[in-house]
């Protein structure tokens, strides 16, 4: 189990126990701490596909459009999906905010081989222009 009681230090407390100083500036620790944390974001999914299955669906987090829009609300997206440091495809598909606050979208991806992996940059929108970003890791074992 991992515990973190604070993330900046505070005035009002004798612990120092922060991974930012008071003035929000970095202690050392920071850089560690977000690798770490990076590993493990909800919104950003890790997704296994099959060799060979074409525009996988991936599902993302969208609580922040959730509270602005409700449930059922349309999305539109732009999806980039990038081999390496390449951009192979580019789509622009839509879908809906689920009751759970998750949207999903197919990924331009055909036939991937095995042993590869992608990433994918995925920018969503709203009818009220109102813009998040998410990304996916594909990987083809």
């Amino acid at each position: 189990m991992f515990i973190w009681f604070i993330f900046r230090d505070d005035p009002t407390s004798t612990w120092a126990s922060g991974i930012e100083n008071q003035d929000n500036s970095h202690k050392p620790a920071f850089a560690t701490f977000t690798a770490g944390a990076r590993s493990l974001d909800f919104r950003s999914p890790i997704v296994y596909v099959k060799a060979k299955k074409s525009n996988p669906t991936v599902r993302v987090p969208v609580w922040e459009l959730l509270e602005r829009d409700g449930v059922g609300a349309p999305l539109g997206a732009t999806v980039k999906t990038y081999y390496k440091t390449k951009n192979i495809a580019v789509s622009q598909p839509i879908s809906t905010i689920g009751i759970d606050g998750y949207a999903s979208f197919k990924i331009p991806l055909k036939s991937p081989p095995k042993g590869t992996s992608y990433t994918v940059g995925i920018t969503i929108n709203d009818k009220n222009g109102n813009r998040i970003f998410r990304s996916a890791t594909i990987i083809v074992p």
